[in-house]
């Protein structure tokens, strides 16, 4: 997803950027369970938005 929104941003906004394997590789050890996880490169903003809802009462637990 990060790609696909660099590309498409106008030319002028665009950046020079080619470690994204490594950023998330990075991403994953520093945060590790932390948060949900999921890929939404496939996925619209409503469908992203459609199974955050579909899974929170899921995953959306708070050890008290």
């Amino acid at each position: 997803m990060c790609r696909y929104r660099k590309e498409i941003r106008p030319p002028q906004q665009q950046f020079f950027f080619n470690g994204y394997a490594e950023l998330g590789v990075s991403m994953r050890r520093h945060f590790g369970s932390l948060g949900w996880w999921f890929d939404t490169s496939d996925l619209t903003a409503a469908q992203t938005a459609e199974q955050i809802l579909n899974e929170t009462l899921v995953r959306a637990v708070v050890a008290t």
